[in-house]
């Protein structure tokens, strides 16, 4: 089967809709940036407190096409990470801080749980004895210890048992701190007049339908634009709308595709032909 790759025009993008989109992205990797800073600042911390001076990680070798996982939960790891030097067992920090949480959970305070019978305690207790099971069905006996450093897990579960993990980097020590820097500048600073349109012309806006009839309610309207006022107008009322929640219909999009079909037997065809090739 030929797989047909539809090639568009190249169309320059107004310089305030960039900006726009610039914005709007920043504005929402900011928080996550930040999250991820305060992380890393809390394990560097921890560190410092155990050797007791000034630290320079040990950074990783990783290549530019390749990916570093977590071998406990196998999601990506971002930047810092907990290193084992004898078996390169690799622990991110959302694991760790999960694992401390577990450990910090006594067996005796689930015992307790049979003792007063409070509402708090009882959702308490009820909470952290489901933490504690779903941990222990995939990692039973493994636990923080008492400095809160992380130990190498046994070998029946991939690690070597090592007494403790180091602290490890991906890329430069502040490179986290000043990624955070320049994107907080940039969204403090950076302020897009006139992208928020006035209320009050939704009244007259065209691309606005009528859906429903309901007293004292402000949403009876919906954004209602056609696939072509879409590409000439660009995405900006479209994601004003969309970021509040409200549902948004797009007209006439099967009458511009000339790649797509949404026909049943067409797809039924593309399912078999899909099948026999296999």
């Amino acid at each position: 089967m030929v797989h047909v790759v539809a090639r568009h025009a190249y169309k320059e993008i107004h310089v305030l809709d960039k900006l726009q989109y610039h914005y709007s992205l920043l504005s929402l990797v900011f928080p996550v940036i930040k999250k991820i800073h305060q992380e890393q600042g809390s394990e560097v911390e921890l560190v410092r407190k155990l050797r007791k001076t000034d630290i320079d990680l040990p950074r990783a070798k990783v290549n530019a096409d390749e990916h570093m996982c977590c071998n406990f939960c196998r999601i990506p790891i971002v930047d810092y990470h907990w290193h084992c030097a004898n078996c390169s067992y690799d622990l991110c920090l959302r694991c760790c801080q999960d694992l401390r949480s577990l450990s910090s959970i006594g067996d005796e305070d689930i015992g307790n749980e049979m003792g007063e019978r409070t509402r708090d305690k009882e959702i308490s207790m009820g909470q952290a004895s489901k933490l504690k099971l779903n941990f222990l069905h995939k990692f039973y006996g493994w636990k923080a210890n008492s400095d809160s450093s992380i130990p190498c897990p046994p070998k029946e579960y991939g690690g070597c048992g090592h007494h403790s993990l180091n602290l490890n980097r991906i890329f430069k020590m502040n490179w986290v701190a000043k990624l955070l820097k320049n994107v907080e500048e940039m969204v403090s600073g950076c302020k897009v007049y006139g992208f928020e349109s006035s209320e009050k012309t939704e009244l007259n806006n065209p691309r606005l339908c009528q859906f429903v009839d309901r007293e004292d309610s402000d949403d009876n309207l919906l954004y209602n634009p056609s696939s072509q006022d879409v590409k000439a107008e660009g995405i900006a009322d479209f994601r004003k709308h969309w970021s509040k929640g409200e549902p948004v219909i797009i007209k006439e999009v099967f009458d511009n595709s000339s790649i797509s079909s949404w026909d049943l037997v067409a797809i039924w065809r593309g399912i078999k032909e899909t099948k026999d090739e296999k």
